[in-house]
């Protein structure tokens, strides 16, 4: 039997024997059955967690943060006298969603970590939850090293595997929205930014490492001298002994007392053991700008002004902040959409560069002046009904 058929059969078993209600994590029933997923990968999770410090954390912390500050609407399309006209709506079961997605995760949370997730491990997802009639009522975070895409040749994605310890089960794929960062050459799994720049960090670790640990050493750094035949196992002893009397920076002062024909042996640091600041400058640069976080948004000035400062900003939120949250009310408008049968349904966040008002009124001055525009067109583009005759 080929893969292909075990994968099918393997889905088919799960799903027949899965329901809604075992889509809830806190009382579902528990699965064991094997399945053998038609997609392969090896992500150490535990490791790109562990990566998320110093510049990592306030690069993903600072982008998570305004990702969830942003004010996400709910607008209805429609035609009215042959005018497309969008309009908010304030009353709907998605308006309840984005007020409270689940009784104990807040929307702000729930994209906080959207985007954090994103940025470690290139992917996320949301669990849509229903009712016994099949009527959707909350959403549920999962993260992604609990799941495994099967895939399908017509239909895109056949289910999803969660899999956590014993507990195994399908998910339909209408149940699941899948936010990642696109990966070239993988039409599934997402691209971590981590993994992207995964150098950079490693040496921003280790230098933050070594210079912990050098402080662990006696100050400055000595080294012991005898004559005598020791033994290993003897020296080994008077290191750890000699490290521990005199060794970290509480123990600066204190001046070692050696008898036995032992002489001190004072090293001096090499510069590059003292001062690491040029190349942690380059790596931080190396990390801000993967994650396009200009480095004045962490509190980082060095010979700015407001001009510059405006234009980072500017760049911030165009590069990184906007198309995130774009992305984001693209995927909930496509999935909604389908959810309540609606296809007129958007969901749009509020604009978050500033425009230049005096720029855009002269624009539109200049449209009526000349004829380029008319009245409703501008009332379109400002979000008002066209004006009724």
């Amino acid at each position: 039997m080929d893969i292909t058929k075990i994968i099918l059969k393997a889905v088919q078993k799960l799903t027949q024997k899965s329901s809604y209600r075992d889509y809830s994590f806190q009382h579902g029933a528990e699965r064991t059955e094997d399945y053998v997923p038609k997609l392969q990968r090896s992500s150490n999770y535990d490791m790109l967690y562990s990566q998320v410090k110093s510049w990592v954390f306030n690069a993903v912390s600072l982008r998570s943060e305004d990702v969830a500050k942003a004010t996400f609407r709910l607008y209805k399309e429609s035609v009215k006298n042959s005018t497309p006209v969008i309009e908010e709506i304030f009353s709907h079961p998605i308006i309840e969603l984005m007020k409270a997605p689940n009784s104990y995760i807040s929307w702000y949370e729930l994209l906080y970590m959207t985007v954090s997730n994103m940025d470690i491990q290139g992917n996320f997802y949301w669990l849509k939850e229903r009712d016994k009639m099949n009527v959707l009522r909350q959403i549920r975070p999962v993260f992604p090293q609990y799941i495994t895409i099967i895939s399908d040749p017509y239909t895109y994605v056949s289910s999803y595997i969660y899999k956590a310890g014993s507990t195994s089960f399908a998910i339909k794929s209408k149940d699941i929205i899948h936010f990642k960062h696109p990966k070239a050459g993988d039409l599934y799994y997402g691209q971590s930014i981590l993994l992207a720049i995964a150098d950079a960090i490693n040496i921003n670790n280790m230098q933050l490492q070594y210079q912990l640990e050098s402080f662990n050493q006696p100050i400055p750094p000595v080294s012991l001298e005898t004559e005598k035949d020791l033994g290993l196992q003897i020296a080994r002893e008077l290191q750890e002994e000699f490290r521990e009397k005199y060794g970290g920076i509480k123990k600066i002062s204190k001046i070692p007392v050696l008898d036995n024909g032992l002489k001190l042996n004072v090293h001096k640091r090499a510069a590059h053991e003292l001062d690491f600041s040029a190349s942690r400058k380059s790596l931080r640069d190396e990390i801000l700008s993967a994650f396009r976080v200009p480095a004045n948004k962490l509190g980082i000035v060095t010979d700015i002004n407001k001009a510059n400062a405006d234009a980072a900003d500017y760049s911030y939120l165009a590069n990184a902040i906007d198309p995130l949250c774009r992305y984001i009310s693209m995927k909930l408008t496509q999935d909604f959409r389908q959810e309540f049968n609606s296809p007129g349904l958007i969901i749009k966040n509020d604009d978050l560069i500033q425009q230049d008002t005096e720029k855009k009124l002269k624009y539109y001055e200049s449209g009526l002046k000349y004829k380029w525009l008319t009245i409703d067109e501008v009332r379109l583009l400002e979000n008002y009904d066209p004006i009724k005759k």
